[in-house]
């Protein structure tokens, strides 16, 4: 049963490991455009989508979607889907 634990507890430390490279290299892109563009509309648009999107993946990770009575409650900027680069 231990052999069990240490093999999730491995899988899920490749998972976040997996998720923090991919929030490096996606807020990496934002930056790069926005020092090319104008238009930081569209990219506070995207990284809010980004950041649902990995919130569903972490609750889906955990099994926090599983018949639990969780809930996660958008506030401030990210809540109005106005989610700035190097905010919050």
């Amino acid at each position: 049963a231990n052999t069990g634990f240490k093999d999730r507890k491995f899988l899920m430390n490749r998972q976040v490991c997996a998720l923090r490279e991919e929030v490096k290299r996606f807020r990496e892109s934002l930056r790069d455009r926005l020092a090319r563009t104008a238009r930081s509309l569209t990219l506070t648009g995207e990284l809010t989508t980004f950041t649902d999107t990995l919130l569903q993946k972490l609750f889906r990770m955990h099994h926090l979607h599983e018949g639990r009575n969780v809930a996660l409650l958008a506030l401030g900027s990210y809540g109005r889907q106005e989610l700035q680069l190097f905010s919050d």
